[in-house]
């Protein structure tokens, strides 16, 4: 879950990387 760091940094794409963590998860 390190990347969720990057992930805050592009508020705009958080939406889209949730299910980048979905499929992580």
């Amino acid at each position: 879950m390190a990347n969720i760091g990057s992930f805050k940094k592009v508020g705009n794409d958080f939406q889209g990387e949730i299910v980048t963590l979905s499929l992580q998860a």
